[in-house]
């Protein structure tokens, strides 16, 4: 009998009803025994009762509405041989979906409440093959010891060597929980785009809303609990967060002269660890243009202020918050179906708050890129960029790493090449070579290789 055995007896009972398409419910019942090893047997340790059910709602193929709702006891049998608490878990779930004047108006919504035990987390970080993970180590403090707060989301391949592994802490906490997401597409082009008039004008415009949270709260207010609000990841009632709202308004989607969108979008993350809250929150707002002066040139320009910040309650040199602004306009030549060639230029420039060191970097971007692609021969994609930044602070900072985007503050040299081929039908060759050169940093050269499977 190994420490890992484990071992359950379920049964149910259920009831169906349908009534064609348009109505179908369904209720169940559900027992559940878990054994657990105790000396040399496997014995009880939980009891755990189900109760639920679904009801489908269908008035037409463009109209829906899905209820769904369950309740769970859980009884502690023998606490000795388990480390679970006893508890009553609600969950309850709401699908509508709506799509209306032949597609002009479609509206997807999924709300979802529950409550339970929350464990909380710690998380360690594993040294893996280099390219193989998404994070990366700088000794800030020049100890040699691998401390949590001296590792950042890794932005080049080669620093990509550590992954995070979360561990499971024997602490809980009680938990109020609600999901909530919502898509809505407003499109007139499918009715009035060939009008003239107003009627022609709105037709070009189109706006597109995505609104997504996941809450975990350990308040219990109503209004907490159960209403799905992006509220402030600062909130001390929080366990966890991770919210999404954006809202994308576009204008002249079909034109292959002209067209515009203004985006605005807020993304927001929150984590109850052992040691304390972390943060992090990027919000921002993006305007694109996009002009084709003839069929070979075109010209794309882009903007975007926001303010990207972390908090961390024990980790405070990790925090800061970053107000930035950038410009990044586009020029490309395109002769053919073969052949592009594009010169791009992005300046930006951010500035950390004043109570949290009150840093300042600029940085330049000058760039091109080339690609080449014959269907027969597979494509060929090079890049080279120069850029040049200045930065008032330490670079053995997490905001000094957030701030220089990986690289050092003077001259630094990126470049990229790509070869892609398929080799069969469903068999895809991939060859890459990265590079980037950064003062008194010797030149780092990355080559990668993929081959593709699909089945």
């Amino acid at each position: 009998l190994m420490a890992a055995s484990a071992g359950y007896l379920e049964w149910e009972a259920s009831v169906n009803y349908n009534d064609t398409f348009k109505r179908n419910a369904s209720f169940f019942y559900k027992q559940r025994r878990n054994y657990l090893p105790s000396t040399e047997n496997l014995s009880l340790a939980t009891f755990a009762e189900n109760y639920g059910g679904t009801i489908s709602l269908a008035k037409s193929a463009n109209h829906s509405l899905r209820v769904t709702t369950s309740w769970r006891k859980l009884t502690i049998v023998s606490p000795t041989i388990t480390s679970q608490a006893p508890d009553n878990t609600l969950v309850g779930r709401i699908e509508y979906n709506l799509r209306a004047w032949k597609g002009v108006l479609s509206l997807s919504n999924f709300y979802e409440v529950g409550s339970g035990l929350e464990m909380k987390k710690d998380y360690t970080y594993l040294e893996v093959p280099a390219g193989q993970g998404n994070f990366t180590w700088t000794d800030y403090n020049s100890d040699g010891v691998k401390q949590l707060n001296e590792f950042e989301n890794a932005l080049y391949l080669d620093q990509a060597n550590y992954i995070r592994v979360w561990t499971p802490a024997n602490q809980y906490v009680k938990v109020y929980t609600n999901q909530f997401s919502e898509s809505f597409n407003l499109r007139p082009g499918i009715k009035w785009g060939n009008s003239k008039g107003l009627k022609g004008i709105v037709g070009r415009f189109s706006d597109q809303f995505v609104y997504r949270v996941d809450r975990k709260t350990m308040s219990r207010e109503a209004i907490h609990a159960l209403a799905p609000l992006l509220d402030d990841a600062g909130d001390t009632a929080l366990v966890s967060l991770t919210a999404t709202i954006r809202n994308t308004i576009v204008f002249n989607q079909l034109s292959n002269k002209f067209g515009m969108e203004f985006t605005w979008q807020d993304v927001r993350g929150k984590n109850l660890l052992t040691n304390g809250i972390e943060s992090r929150n990027n919000k921002f707002n993006e305007v694109l243009v996009r002009w084709n002066m003839t069929r070979t040139l075109s010209l794309v320009t882009k903007y975007r202020d926001g303010i990207k910040s972390n908090s961390s309650e024990f980790f405070s040199m990790r925090n800061y918050r970053i107000r930035y602004y950038e410009t990044e306009p586009k020029f490309s030549i395109q002769p053919g179906t073969t052949f592009r060639i594009s010169f791009l230029y992005r300046n930006s420039v951010k500035r950390n708050a004043a109570d949290l060191g009150n840093e300042a970097a600029i940085v330049q971007k000058f760039g091109s890129e080339v690609k080449l692609s014959k269907l027969s021969k597979g494509s060929v994609d090079a890049e080279f960029n120069y850029l040049r930044i200045s930065y008032s602070g330490s670079i053995a900072s997490a905001v000094g790493y957030e701030m220089l985007e990986g690289l050092k503050p003077g001259q630094n040299f990126t470049w990229r090449l790509s070869w892609q081929r398929s080799l069969a039908q469903n068999l895809q060759l991939t060859i890459g070579y990265e590079g980037r050169k950064s003062p008194e940093v010797p030149t780092i050269h990355t080559g990668t290789a993929q081959v593709r499977a699909v089945f």
